[in-house]
């Protein structure tokens, strides 16, 4: 990558995070809104996991106690708090 892709990407992000007072841009992935850091809005399009959103929501009981041992952002908690 060219240093000035880099360099205006560095801005875009910081200027983005300075708009939305560094509380995330808003986002629907799968039929859910979240919030995502500036960062990461763009990398989740709203099909992202589709399959795995649907077999999570048709087979797991609203009662359920549910551990994420993921290593990323934790969409998937967020999917599971806003279920249940």
């Amino acid at each position: 990558m060219s240093f000035i892709y880099i360099k205006a990407k560095k801005i875009y992000y910081f200027l983005l995070e300075l708009v939305t007072f560094g509380r995330g841009v808003k986002v629907k992935i799968n039929g859910f809104q979240l919030k995502l850091p500036s960062k990461y809005y763009r990398n989740f399009p709203d099909g992202y996991e589709n399959d795995n959103f649907e077999f999570f929501a048709k087979n797991t009981p609203s009662n359920a106690v549910v551990l994420d041992i993921g290593a990323h952002i934790g969409l998937y908690a967020v999917f599971f708090c806003k279920k249940f």
